[in-house]
């Protein structure tokens, strides 16, 4: 494979205080003509979930933190359920639980609440 990037097209990289170390891991949406851009956000702060939003590929709107540390690895579901969105999640500290995977939802895939822990590590084997 060959990528490259056409003339006229932004660089998707960090930009503000909550990415000042960058932005990775992107997972791209497409929900009613619209791209959903979930990514890895990386500052003195931690990591955390960013969002932005096209139509184009040449204009974003910035939406800023949408989950907070430490969180990553979201990717929203590309059809909505009962009008509602849906995007799997995943805090990133072990110290704290573990690296269980999170089910959280959206009434304007923006604004995320009803965060709901629904994939655990397997418990390690005796002996």
């Amino acid at each position: 494979m060959h990528f490259y990037q056409p003339a006229g097209y932004p660089l998707l990289q960090g930009e503000g205080e909550d990415e000042t170390f960058g932005i990775e891991d992107c997972r791209v949406s497409l929900i009613d003509k619209t791209y959903y851009l979930t990514f890895t956000s990386v500052s003195a702060h931690g990591v955390g979930v960013g969002l932005r939003t096209t139509k184009d590929w040449k204009c974003f709107e910035k939406h800023g933190i949408i989950i907070p540390p430490h969180n990553k690895d979201c990717a929203i579901f590309e059809e909505r359920i009962n009008d509602k969105f849906y995007a799997l999640h995943r805090p990133s500290s072990v110290a704290l639980g573990g690296n269980y995977i999170w089910l959280a939802e959206s009434p304007d895939g923006i604004h995320w609440g009803k965060h709901k822990c629904i994939i655990k590590i397997r418990p390690k084997a005796l002996g």
